[in-house]
């Protein structure tokens, strides 16, 4: 196996054990009756890239976009770039071919999340 398959193998095994352990984390929770907090948060003290996303989002469906930027400035992109990697991965496998996302959305991933949690760290923790 290559070293590009053992980290192929790596990042699936990984990718397999956080969803794993975030469905965990929201049936532990929902068996109390209770919404879970924010895993990352909850571990760290510190808001995710994503914190606030479907908040963000309900404030711009009421055209409130002060607000929609308030909990979370890049929420369309982010929503926008998980669109586009979920239609490529389905367009794949529609077509019958390896279900794969291709390289070039990595960089677009990091950069998208890296700007976004430093907007989540420069801004008020009142919206975390």
């Amino acid at each position: 196996m290559s070293v590009s398959g053992r980290t192929r193998t790596a990042f699936s095994v990984f990718g397999v054990a956080a969803l794993a352990a975030y469905c965990s984390w929201w049936l532990f929770w929902l068996c109390r009756g209770m919404l879970p907090p924010a895993p990352f948060l909850s571990i760290t003290g510190l808001p995710a890239p994503t914190t606030g996303l479907t908040r963000s989002l309900v404030c711009l469906f009421k055209a409130d976009v002060s607000a929609s930027l308030r909990w979370n400035p890049l929420a369309v992109p982010i929503v926008l770039l998980f669109v586009l990697s979920l239609g490529w991965l389905f367009a794949g496998i529609a077509r019958k071919r390896k279900a794969a996302i291709p390289s070039m959305f990595l960089p677009a991933w990091l950069i998208v999340l890296a700007v976004a949690w430093l907007a989540k760290l420069l801004g008020s923790p009142r919206y975390w």
